[in-house]
């Protein structure tokens, strides 16, 4: 098992250094992580995986590509696509939040901080909201 057992947001900012790397946008330093931006989404969408380790099982006959995500079985089910997505952009919100009130940070400070808070929520999310009901 790759990825680890703690409620670290691991499926979110990857369980090794590569992948870490592979979906944090690297050609600014923002400290966001990358998206996919078209004029229908502008928000944006987990970017393509272009030569990542991904499990990407799809039909031949779409020219619609897989994701890339902090967890390699991002593409197995829409819903769970559907969290990343959710995930990487509420990541690229609080980032941008952050600047605002510490305009000082570094993109490495702002990206390690809000890595923190998204944990944090996962962790809330779980224990306070799911858990109690199962």
């Amino acid at each position: 098992n790759q990825i680890p057992t703690f409620i670290d947001a691991s499926n979110v900012y990857g369980s090794n250094d590569q992948d870490a790397f592979d979906i944090r946008e690297n050609t600014v330093n923002t400290g966001k992580l990358k998206v996919h931006i078209t004029t229908k989404y502008p928000k944006g969408l987990p970017p393509f995986n272009l030569d990542a380790n991904m499990d990407c099982q799809r039909d031949n006959t779409t020219t619609v590509g897989c994701f890339l995500a902090g967890d390699y079985r991002a593409n197995e089910q829409l819903a769970l696509l559907a969290m990343h997505n959710l995930w990487i952009r509420q990541h690229n919100r609080l980032i941008d939040k952050l600047k605002i009130i510490n305009p000082h940070w570094s993109s490495e400070q702002l990206y390690q901080e809000v890595r923190k808070i998204v944990a944090a929520q996962m962790q809330i999310i779980t224990f306070e909201h799911w858990l109690p009901y199962i």
